[in-house]
């Protein structure tokens, strides 16, 4: 079962990451956008969604998801990027209580 809505766990990267929401969506490819769009893609995949799901959320295609989900799983080895998923997962825990 889902526990977040893609839109809340979209909102929870783009703050943690300091970018706006729009910036997922963009082709913007800088590295802050991109990190958050990749956190998102994993918490995303965690949660249950579909690549397609997730990738037609922010108008991307199921490909981009997967590549991006693999590519934040890796960085999760370093305890920068292992501190940071904890970050939005506390996030989104706080936002539905």
């Amino acid at each position: 079962m889902k526990k977040y809505t893609l839109q809340q766990i979209k909102l929870a990267s783009a703050r943690r990451f300091r970018v706006a929401p729009e910036q997922l969506t963009a082709y913007d490819k800088t590295v802050p956008a991109s990190r958050a769009r990749q956190m998102y893609y994993l918490i995303a995949r965690q949660q249950g969604y579909s690549t397609t799901q997730i990738g037609n959320h922010i108008s991307r295609d199921h490909t981009s998801t997967i590549h991006g989900s693999r590519k934040m799983q890796k960085l999760l080895a370093d305890y920068h990027w292992q501190t940071q998923y904890r970050a939005v997962m506390q996030d989104l825990a706080v936002e539905v209580a």
